[in-house]
């Protein structure tokens, strides 16, 4: 099973907590938005996810790779913001079957 999270957005609506950070690296408690969300697919089953990324993308990158996730995590860098739809037809092609897409914010 295959998701994709969507992560490339400014997450205007939470500033002034976005002016520093994307809002899928926000905490809410001891963990980011981004860990609560990939270990929710993780316990469902998914064993690979996309994740689509362009405003303050670095840290995402940076977050991800510290992590060291133990299954496939693959990045799609988005170079203008593509919205929902365009986000997902930009990383298509790492898709090959029915897969799940989410927002980082689902709780």
């Amino acid at each position: 099973m295959k998701a994709m999270i969507l992560s490339a957005g400014y997450g205007k609506r939470l500033n002034p907590l976005t002016l520093k950070h994307p809002k899928p690296l926000l905490e809410i408690g001891s963990e980011t938005l981004l860990s609560n969300i990939i270990k929710f697919l993780k316990k469902f089953g998914v064993n690979e996810i996309v994740i689509n990324v362009h405003y303050m993308s670095d840290q995402i990158i940076n977050y991800i790779e510290e992590q060291k996730y133990n299954f496939k995590i693959s990045i799609v860098k988005e170079e203008d913001i593509l919205d929902t739809g365009g986000g997902v037809l930009n990383a298509i092609e790492h898709f090959h079957k029915p897969f799940l897409t989410v927002n980082p914010d689902t709780i």
